[in-house]
């Protein structure tokens, strides 16, 4: 019906979308849409297992349908558990090297950035002197920070937190967001070191408000973080999509 897909997309209100397309099915059982949008819509309450019926029951329906892949990679089979095992695989990989990788140098940052260490504020204020735009400092250590913050929160903290509530599938889209952010933070650092006035070698120890130790560590870390953040994105990219995808493309109910 369509107050069900009202329901379901406008609202998200997928409990109730639920029993409107459940006594929808039970007045017409051969209609193809309802399956589906009920499918999607145990999906989304955690129903994986009941909604395997109804992706079934569509796909028989409607082999061919516009939305005949989605409920195929919904459904499962063969390729479902491949993929399922590429996935597992890909998330321990993920958050076992890569996302561990990229969490501890951004949170290892935040005590300087936070504390008005002199590293961070030479780098900004060159920044911000080369530059012109005064948003480089004081702001700029406090903004990056806190992108840095929120990336290795979502690579890291959020999937675990979408696995113990029965979310697991949205860990994927939380990691590639949490990689996106570090590659933009890491392409702009990176860019930064080779194209500006700051230069590779940065001041890594000082005396008396001057610098007496240089080192290329902070760009080493950038390059490092970077393709860690590119590992991610590529490992659960495809993941990602396939669970952002149905929201992007909704059939209307019949």
């Amino acid at each position: 019906s369509n107050l069900a897909l009202l329901l379901k997309d406008h609202f998200q209100d997928y409990r109730g979308a639920r029993e409107h397309l459940e006594r929808a099915l039970a007045i017409d059982p051969s209609n193809a849409l309802a399956h589906f949008n009920l499918a999607m819509a145990l999906e989304e309450i955690g129903r994986a297992k009941d909604a395997r019926p109804h992706w079934q029951t569509y796909l028989d329906l409607d082999p061919s349908g516009s939305w005949a892949e989605i409920a195929r990679k919904y459904l499962g089979g063969a390729l479902w558990q491949v993929g399922a095992t590429l996935s597992a695989a890909g998330g321990l990989i993920s958050t076992g090297i890569y996302g561990y990788v990229t969490a501890a140098i951004f949170l290892d940052s935040l005590r300087f950035k936070f504390t008005g260490h002199e590293t961070p504020q030479h780098i900004f204020t060159t920044l911000r002197d080369w530059s012109g735009i005064d948003l480089f400092y004081p702001a700029g250590p406090w903004i990056i920070g806190l992108g840095e913050l929120v990336a290795a929160m979502l690579i890291l903290v959020l999937p675990l937190v979408a696995r113990f509530v029965g979310l697991a599938r949205l860990a994927p889209v939380s990691q590639v967001a949490g990689a996106l952010i570090g590659l933009a933070i890491m392409s702009g650092a990176i860019g930064f070191h080779l194209f500006t006035p700051l230069g590779i070698p940065t001041p890594v120890e000082w005396a008396n408000g001057e610098p007496t130790a240089f080192s290329s560590a902070l760009f080493i870390a950038a390059c490092i973080t970077w393709s860690a953040c590119a590992a991610i994105t590529v490992l659960r990219g495809r993941e990602a999509l396939d669970v952002i995808q149905p929201y992007f493309a909704k059939p209307a109910l019949a």
